[in-house]
């Protein structure tokens, strides 16, 4: 399948997620830089909106990105100023051009 890059207008910033541990406890998350580039990004249509609440998958987006090596479901990615869990990661194998990345808002 043949992606338009001309589509790649927002800005995504990609995170390896670390958490620092106090006296043997877990601790606070730390945040550091793996990836940033430009992006393609989808919300759920109005016409799907149904169908997305009842599948609780209201607060997903897709992320489509050129293909970059490592980006893994362990990482969080940042959108528009909001810090998403990566689901899930799809690559295309057939031309490994790019891949998509299927992401959940933080609750916060």
């Amino acid at each position: 399948m043949k992606f338009d890059y001309s589509k790649l207008k927002h800005r995504v910033k990609f995170y390896e997620v670390e958490t620092q541990t106090e006296n043997g406890l877990p601790g606070k998350e730390v945040l550091n830089t793996f990836h940033e580039c430009w992006a393609h990004v989808e919300t759920v249509w109005l016409k799907d909106y149904q169908t997305a609440v009842q599948n609780n998958t209201l607060n997903e987006i897709k992320i489509f990105i050129r293909q970059h090596p490592g980006v893994t479901n362990k990482m969080k990615v940042e959108f528009d100023g909001d810090l998403h869990n990566i689901k899930k990661v799809m690559n295309d194998y057939v031309d490994k051009s790019y891949m998509v990345i299927v992401a959940e808002v933080v609750k916060q």
